[in-house]
């Protein structure tokens, strides 16, 4: 399973936010720009395992942003064929830190508040 702390930490400068994000029981929710020129980069970008990366790829997915469009929630995952919740999880936080990691630096702290808001 995707240690999400360490995968945090590794990408995310703000302790503060890593320590709120990774501490709580509920799920997490955040925003996703679609019109960012990166969604339109193939799903390897996300740098997902084999089994979500295959899983994407059988229902017909190439882009980041045409899986996007299709998938407003977690449950939205289940009707692909052969993903589990570890994919699912995967598949948010991956997708979550491909949307920070794309926005420019001064944007990123914004982008970290809209997220809590959310929450």
């Amino acid at each position: 399973m995707i240690d999400v702390k360490v995968l945090f930490e590794s990408r995310i400068k703000d302790a503060d936010f890593v320590n709120w994000a990774t501490d709580r029981e509920r799920r997490f929710r955040f925003v996703v720009y679609q019109g960012m020129p990166a969604m339109e980069e193939k799903i390897d970008s996300l740098d997902l395992s084999v089994r979500s990366r295959n899983c994407l790829r059988r229902a017909g997915y190439d882009t980041v942003n045409s899986f996007v469009n299709d998938f407003d929630r977690r449950e939205d995952f289940l009707r692909l064929r052969n993903v589990g919740r570890r994919s699912i999880e995967e598949i948010m936080m991956k997708l979550f830190l491909y949307t920070y990691d794309n926005l420019k630096p001064e944007k990123r702290k914004a982008y970290l508040e809209k997220v809590r808001e959310m929450n």
